[in-house]
């Protein structure tokens, strides 16, 4: 003769045994939902509207139409403004945060020479009166005179030759990668 099932035992298998039922049911509830839908709005003539996460519907009489879009996801408040988390301001401000900001300054001539001296400025990665921040303004300065005359002519390229020059040159010195930009003026 069987072994009779415990109280316990019987009890959380009922349980499961309708959580299942459950699940099962309201899910194909909503998927024949999505799929009669699609039938009846295009019985009654209406156009679909496909649509994602934070659109905004005008729905005044007229056409029914996307208007707008509210941010949605992960948000930081950035001052009076809401950015993504993982957005370009935020992975700047990441990236600022461990490897530092700096900002190369230099003046040229008509055929891309550098005039005077590069200047360089990285508040939090040198002190003020810091020797190595003009020996790498000369090593940025050297880097940008030795590029090819027809970079050095071009503003944009060289604006891009010279943050990747300030770049190395801050690497080789520092052993970091820091967030770069160039001040360019072309005298």
């Amino acid at each position: 003769m069987p072994e009779p099932v415990s109280e316990p035992r019987r009890r959380w298998s009922v349980v499961a045994a309708l959580g299942v039922t459950q699940i099962v049911s309201w899910g194909s509830v909503y998927y024949a939902f999505a799929v009669v839908m699609g039938d009846v709005a295009r019985d009654l003539g209406a156009s679909p509207i496909v649509m994602e996460d934070g659109d905004i519907l005008n729905l005044a009489p007229g056409t029914v139409e996307i208007v707008d879009s509210a941010p949605t996801g992960r948000l930081v408040l950035d001052g009076t403004r809401l950015v993504p988390f993982q957005g370009a301001v935020m992975d700047a401000r990441r990236r600022m945060v461990f490897n530092g900001v700096v900002v190369g300054s230099l003046a040229v001539d008509d055929e891309g020479y550098v005039i005077g001296q590069a200047k360089i400025s990285a508040p939090g990665l040198f002190d003020a009166d810091d020797p190595e921040t003009d020996r790498v303004a000369t090593d940025f300065a050297a880097a940008v005179e030795d590029l090819p005359a027809a970079t050095r002519r071009d503003d944009s390229l060289l604006a891009d030759a010279a943050r990747t020059a300030l770049r190395r040159a801050l690497g080789r010195r520092l052993g970091k990668r820091p967030l770069v930009d160039v001040h360019l003026l072309r005298v």
